[in-house]
């Protein structure tokens, strides 16, 4: 006999981002063009919290609620901004501005074009979202940023030059033991100084200075 008893639902259970797909997008924008520096470690802290899956209404709406001030203060954190402490000691210049004058401020502070690219952003996300789940490439996306310096780093490797002149490296690349520590003016005898010498003559013996016979016609001394 089966019984009726409706079964009680996950606690948890797997959402997206959703909206958030839009600010995510907007700050990696923002970041290309050298607008604000992201902080991977608060904007990955910041995704996972919005990615808690939550079924209470009340608990999702504190969520959404902390998610949008830490969103906002760290947006403001990574922008090039004054901060709080230059804002709060100089309170007493910007009273004295007019309205008219912060009004104008604000009109030449606000990127018109900026604006428009985020409305386009967030229509967009509005035309695909029941196509295509882009969470999924928010988040790949975002990882990809954490690992592109590192395998950057990975990949350049540092290019040797075969041609350089031993004697010359001898000279002007001391070892890494001499570069670490400074020369102990008393460990330094005739015998080093000589052999110095030699190989500063060896070096210089190679290099000549050519110089004109004469000036031509059309050269003015």
């Amino acid at each position: 006999m089966q019984s009726n008893t409706p079964e009680k639902s996950s606690v948890f259970f797997f959402k997206g981002l959703g909206l958030w797909n839009v600010y995510f997008i907007l700050k990696f924008a923002l970041a290309h063009y050298e607008y604000l520096t992201l902080n991977f470690l608060y904007n990955g802290l910041l995704l996972l919290f919005i990615l808690l899956p939550f079924t209470n209404k009340a608990v999702r709406f504190i969520q959404t609620l902390v998610a949008l001030v830490a969103a906002a203060a760290l947006a403001y954190s990574e922008s090039w901004l004054p901060g709080p402490e230059s804002i709060l000691s100089n309170a007493q210049n910007i009273a004295g501005f007019s309205a008219n004058y912060i009004a104008q401020l604000v009109i030449d502070f606000v990127n018109v074009e900026m604006v428009v690219w985020g409305i386009v952003v967030l229509l967009l996300y509005f035309l695909v979202k029941n196509w295509v789940r882009l969470t999924v490439f928010t988040v790949a996306y975002f990882c990809f940023l954490i690992v592109q310096p590192y395998y950057t780093a990975w990949m350049v490797k540092p290019v040797v030059s075969e041609n350089a002149s031993p004697v010359a490296e001898q000279i002007h690349a001391p070892d890494e033991a001499q570069q670490a520590a400074p020369v102990d003016p008393s460990a330094i005898t005739s015998e080093t100084i000589d052999k110095w010498y030699t190989a500063f003559l060896d070096y210089e013996r190679g290099r000549r200075a050519e110089f004109p016979q004469g000036l031509s016609a059309n050269d003015t001394p």
